[in-house]
């Protein structure tokens, strides 16, 4: 019972609280705790050796007061100089004394100084690692937040450097720092270098300080500034250390397939996976952007890898978002990414167009919400009659919104409202009533899982055009056995089965399609999105070399050095654009680019993607009317009957096209607008700036480049 009673005694609990205490709070704030420590041990040897230096007092010291000998010893501790203060002469001062003040000098140091340093070195390490590890809150807004890190990441922050304003991106991923900050420097300082490199060699023939100027002003410049914390992208409190809720737009990258063979992974579960933490960031994000407190007109892009996380992703904008806060654009990367490779080997010439359109640099595409008028084509008809520096295109309502947008195609936005006084003219000019698109043979070779996506675009195509596909697959047995062999798409002829490293028998199958089809076709090759990286393009580049041998071969037998069939060659690597460019192949298509573009302008204005859903989609060949509008490339002699005169103004030839075409195909809804042109040695001409101060000389094989509905 007394040993109960000892422990249950107020001193023993007293001293537990103590130790509890001392013990909670050092676990919570050990940086506090252990200041407060350091400070209360110095004190007390302070005060000890104060009232010991007191009370052993030196001759001519028997006066001095505590607190005096509180002061000496403080400046004897921050200076060991100042122990004359206290002992004048060692030789007549009391020995202990002496000792004690050098034990106090020194342990004192050790304590009080040492310990401050490094409590403050450790602060100050901590500060940067928290820094980097998003325990810090930032002070930013109107920034763009990028949550997770893929592939395509880097190409996003990488066209932020065609804006004209400076740009601030804060990157909030679980992926090293270092190394996403080594991958964002090398990008964008690969593209100063290259940018400024053309524009030296464009302004090479200008006088000295012509050629200065020029380039001082028209200089690509680093404008994006770039903070990358570490963190999960689906805590509530690391989105608002990054302040989210002040980001003008907010971009949600998924996990794409290469990240999860990369880590190890079973490929399917690591991407439904990621998909997963896809779901979860954005609910996290819709309920941050949604609040009151958040900044207005919020623009969310999340990717979406399959229709799983599509269909969730649909659910929770129409359960929790708040249209008057945010707009969430849910972007499918494998469909938008299989329409456009499809769209290339129909249309090959259509990838430079892209690549131009669909980024910040130069002519692009810009939205304006606006009332409808009552007749969409008429207003579009006066637009030409009074502009001359924005091409109008057309009228979209925003389903979410129910607002109407209209889109223009300028070099800038500020173009749109460039009005002009000069009288509008026409020329003489018809159209080929009895134009077709001409039949098109398709040969992929390989796959990767965007394939279906790709056959899917085809269809899509089909559905407005009629039987005018045709494709050959070449890949592995056992990949066309799982495809079924593609037995849904009527279009696909044959699917031809063969080893990468049966060399011989895939060179006799490019060399009947190119003997078969020497005209209106193309080679669609694929890389496989499922390797580790250090086997990424090697397929490709496998192939390519395969039918470049084939269509080298044919050129020297039918005598003919200009003879060539379309290669479309999809990389996923960009470092390997130039060893395919080497190969004579210009159109080469980086799958990530593209979809990061996409990404970047649709973050800066959601509306514009309605526009590029609308250019990707086709009309039922059984429609009444043809209201969908795509882009597309006919020969200038097969699409006019005569062509316009040499040298007539720009501005010109587009109202004449305009004209011409409405109602071509019996519709009021029928029109066609001339964006440009692609010349004999593949140069893009887009009508952007001041037409009316521009003319153009068209050929018979001129390619046009036609905004339309058919």
């Amino acid at each position: 019972m007394s040993g109960t009673k000892r422990e249950n005694s107020l001193p023993r609990r007293l001293l537990n609280a103590l130790h509890e205490w001392e013990s909670v709070c050092f676990s919570r704030k050990p940086h506090s705790m252990m200041l407060l420590l350091i400070l209360i041990v110095n004190v007390l040897l302070v005060l000890v050796a104060a009232w010991v230096i007191s009370a052993v007092a030196i001759h001519g010291n028997e006066n001095t007061g505590f607190f005096t000998a509180v002061y000496n010893t403080f400046t004897m501790i921050l200076d060991a100089g100042c122990i004359e203060s206290v002992i004048s002469d060692p030789a007549t001062a009391n020995i202990f004394l002496v000792i004690f003040c050098l034990v106090i000098i020194v342990v004192c140091m050790i304590t009080f100084t040492g310990a401050l340093i490094g409590y403050a070195t450790n602060v100050v390490s901590n500060l940067i690692e928290n820094a980097n590890a998003n325990s810090i809150k930032l002070r930013i807004s109107g920034h763009v937040a990028v949550l997770g890190w893929n592939t395509r990441a880097s190409e996003i922050i990488n066209d932020l450097l065609y804006c004209k304003d400076r740009q601030k991106v804060v990157v909030l991923s679980d992926g090293n720092r270092e190394e996403i900050l080594d991958e964002i420097n090398e990008r964008l300082a690969d593209t100063i270098e290259r940018e400024n490199a053309e524009l030296e060699e464009s302004a090479r023939q200008m006088p000295w300080l012509q050629r200065f100027l020029y380039l001082q002003k028209h200089k690509l410049r680093n404008n994006v500034a770039v903070i990358v914390r570490e963190g999960d992208v689906f805590s509530a409190v690391h989105l608002n250390n990054i302040q989210l809720n002040e980001a003008k737009s907010i971009i949600i990258l998924g996990k794409d397939l290469r990240s999860a063979i990369r880590e190890g992974g079973d490929s399917e579960e690591e991407t439904e996976k990621g998909d997963s933490r896809t779901v979860k960031t954005l609910i996290q994000v819709v309920d941050i952007a949604s609040n009151i407190m958040s900044a207005d007109n919020q623009k969310v892009v999340v990717e979406i890898e399959n229709e799983w996380t599509g269909d969730l992703v649909d659910k929770i904008i129409r359960a929790k978002l708040n249209l008057e806060k945010c707009r969430v654009v849910p972007f499918r990367v494998h469909t938008v990414m299989g329409q456009l490779l499809s769209q290339f080997s129909l249309m090959p010439e259509l990838n430079k167009v892209y690549s131009y359109l669909f980024s910040n640099k130069g002519t692009s595409f810009f939205a304006r919400a606006q009332a409808r008028p009552g007749n969409s084509i008429d207003f579009a008809e006066n637009y030409l009659n009074t502009h001359r520096k924005a091409l109008p295109l057309l009228f979209i309502k925003d389903e979410m919104t129910k607002e109407d947008f209209f889109y223009y195609m300028a070099d800038s936005d500020r173009d749109i409202d460039a009005v002009s006084d000069r009288a509008a003219g026409t020329c003489p000019l018809k159209l080929n009533r009895d134009y077709w698109l001409p039949d098109k043979h398709v040969l992929i070779l390989g796959s990767n899982s965007k394939i279906s996506n790709v056959m899917d675009g085809y269809a899509n195509f089909c559905m407005e055009w009629k039987d005018i596909v045709h494709v050959t697959v070449v890949d592995d047995e056992e990949t066309l056995r799982k495809a079924d062999y593609y037995k849904d798409y009527p279009f696909v002829q044959e699917c031809k089965p063969a080893s990468i490293i049966e060399r011989s028998r895939i060179a006799d199958i490019i060399k009947d399609f190119v003997y078969e089809h020497p005209d209106n076709s193309s080679i669609l090759i694929l890389s496989d999105d499922t390797v580790p990286d250090e086997d990424i393009d090697a397929k490709m580049m496998t192939y390519l070399i395969y039918a470049k041998d084939v269509i080298n071969r044919a050129r020297v037998n039918k005598r003919n050095v200009n003879f060539n069939v379309d290669i479309i060659a999809e990389v996923l690597d960009p470092r390997h654009v130039d060893l395919v460019r080497s190969y004579d192949v210009d159109n080469v298509v980086i799958s990530n680019r593209y979809i990061s573009k996409m990404v970047t302008q649709i973050s800066e204005d959601f509306a514009r993607y309605n526009l590029y859903a609308d250019i990707m989609d086709y009309d039922d060949m059984e429609a009444a009317v043809y209201d969908g509008i795509e882009i597309y490339i006919k020969k200038a002699g097969e699409y006019f009957e005569e062509l316009p005169p040499k040298n007539t103004p720009v501005d010109t030839v587009i109202r004449s096209v305009y004209e011409a075409s409405r109602r071509f195909w019996g519709s009021d809804l029928d029109f066609a607008m001339l964006l440009g042109y692609i010349d004999t040695r593949g140069k893009v001409t887009l009508f952007g700036g001041a037409r009316d101060q521009k003319t153009v000389t068209l050929t018979a094989e001129d390619k046009l480049i036609v905004f339309s509905n058919h």
